[in-house]
């Protein structure tokens, strides 16, 4: 519908014909290196009215990027072959509100870069650059920024007070000063940082990257990820983080497991979705994740635990709808999240007695189970003996759930962590 409406122009063969009688305003390449250069050169007369430019083929002889002089969005999101002279016009692009320049060949952005003062998105994630310009600095209007876990800030990073979103930054590669003019960000919304090299995180260290959640989380704080290496102690999350981030709606913390869940956690009243790696759950611990009134995504990631996790009414979960648990089977009892729809597990096939007493019968709402499975010996016959008795704990079940098997780990739901 929208290539009929000349919403976009979508070239995907050579064979393909562009209509003459309308200008072309929005153009998405996805075709061969020969291709390409021929339908450039065939259309640049009609290409200098083209709002958008989506590049997503090998390498074509593109024109100056001044011929597109009226271009809003601009991509060469896995462009392997993009170089820093193609882009070196870009920063004529005035109108330019979206850049995206993920996984391309580029080691370094052009200083021009820091004249497109409209730009609101920047998308430089799974290059090989070592640290944005200076420049990056005067986007004054940017609001999204998504870099790679090798690339650092620059110094000024407070002067972008129209930042909303920071993802991808290893704030174990940054100075201390970045953290304290990453807490002076007072639009961020959601920010998703790693804390990946040991031998940087010295206890100073972590302490200034507490320091800025703090200040963070008294501002405008929705949604917070954090990701580290399994060797790092969680030691730079604020205990106790008071002021609390009330605002926060969204928290993920994986990586290294933590020994319990924090306190302030439970004060999070706007609290919708949680995930979190964890060396063991105890009665308190889902007290505390059990009475935040707004949760309705939950995801547990607690490997080692050797426990039956047994969940009953008495925590809470009224509002909860998704249950990820990573670990020991769970095993439900009347009244325990009696508003949970989807249920995903991680299975281990050399024990299937444990999901004939998962009691599923008293999750009333349940309507999927996804579950993964696992074996430590490849010879054992554990994996169909496991599945079958899962299949009876679902067919017993009054809503006769579906059953859905995920084969890989990267295929479960978006942010459940191993």
């Amino acid at each position: 519908m929208s290539i009929k409406d000349n919403f976009v122009t979508l070239v995907a063969s050579p064979d393909q014909t562009i209509g003459t009688q309308n200008k072309v305003r929005r153009l998405s390449l996805r075709i061969g290196i020969e291709d390409g250069n021929s339908i450039l050169q065939r259309r640049l007369s009609d290409l200098s009215h083209a709002r958008s430019l989506d590049v997503f083929c090998y390498q074509p002889k593109l024109p100056s990027l001044l011929e597109f002089r009226h271009l809003r969005v601009l991509s060469f999101r896995y462009c392997k072959w993009l170089k820093s002279h193609c882009i070196a016009n870009i920063g004529r692009l005035f109108q330019l509100r979206y850049l995206n320049l993920k996984k391309t060949g580029l080691t370094e952005l052009p200083k021009e870069i820091g004249c497109l003062q409209n730009l609101e998105t920047l998308n430089v994630m799974g290059n090989h650059m070592v640290q944005l310009p200076q420049c990056i600095t005067r986007l004054g209007n940017l609001v999204h920024l998504f870099i790679g876990n090798q690339i650092q800030l620059p110094d000024g990073i407070a002067k972008m007070q129209a930042l909303e979103t920071l993802q991808g930054a290893d704030l174990s590669k940054h100075s201390s000063n970045i953290f304290k003019e990453l807490g002076q960000l007072k639009n961020l919304r959601e920010l998703n940082l790693l804390i990946y090299d040991y031998d940087a995180c010295t206890e100073e260290h972590m302490k200034t990257i507490a320091s800025c959640l703090l200040q963070l989380g008294t501002h405008n704080l929705r949604r917070l990820n954090i990701m580290t290496s399994i060797m790092i102690r969680n030691i730079y999350l604020p205990d106790p983080w008071c002021p609390a981030p009330l605002k926060l709606e969204e928290l993920y913390i994986s990586g290294s497991p933590m020994p319990r869940v924090p306190t302030w956690i439970g004060s999070l009243v706007n609290l919708k979705r949680l995930g979190l790696a964890l060396e063991g759950v105890s009665c308190e611990d889902l007290s505390i994740i059990g009475c935040l009134p707004s949760l309705l995504q939950l995801s547990l990631r607690v490997p080692g635990y050797r426990d039956n996790l047994i969940i009953g009414g008495c925590y809470g979960f009224s509002c909860l709808r998704d249950f990820c648990f990573i670990g020991q089977q769970p095993i439900f009892t009347a009244g325990s999240m009696p508003r949970l729809e989807l249920l995903v597990l991680n299975i281990n096939a050399s024990k299937p007695e444990t999901l004939t007493n998962a009691a599923l019968e008293n999750l009333p709402c349940l309507m999927t189970v996804q579950y993964l499975l696992y074996q430590y010996d490849r010879k054992d016959h554990g994996i169909e003996i496991a599945e079958a008795a899962l299949k009876r704990a679902v067919s017993s079940h009054p809503n006769h759930p579906s059953l859905v098997r995920i084969h890989t780990p990267s295929s479960l739901p978006k942010r459940v962590y191993f």
